[in-house]
């Protein structure tokens, strides 16, 4: 069993995919967007390049503790849900 220490939770990125879009996938590039990571999450500034194949690429403009594959990865601007979907195991990151 390895143990890390707590700054170990954190991450500055991940990777959504089987998404459900409500905007074009331009618009979800088009600029800063707020990005929750679960059910209670408070929402995180992050911008977002589209992928391509149902998936994004998210970056976080600070890192965040505990983003765990499986759980809901929602994007919204101004309050409205842009996209929705599940965060891809780490290995799903682009290069």
């Amino acid at each position: 069993m390895i143990v890390g220490g707590a700054q170990d939770l954190f991450t500055e990125q991940l990777v959504a995919e089987d998404l459900n879009l409500f905007v074009p996938p331009v618009a979800l590039t088009d600029g800063p967007v707020d990005v929750k990571i679960r059910y209670r999450h408070a929402a995180a500034p992050a911008r977002v390049h589209w992928l391509g194949d149902g998936r994004i690429h998210v970056r976080f403009a600070e890192p965040q503790r505990a983003v765990a594959p499986g759980q809901s990865c929602v994007v919204y601007r101004d309050g409205w849900v842009l996209a929705g979907g599940r965060i891809a195991p780490q290995e799903a990151f682009p290069a």
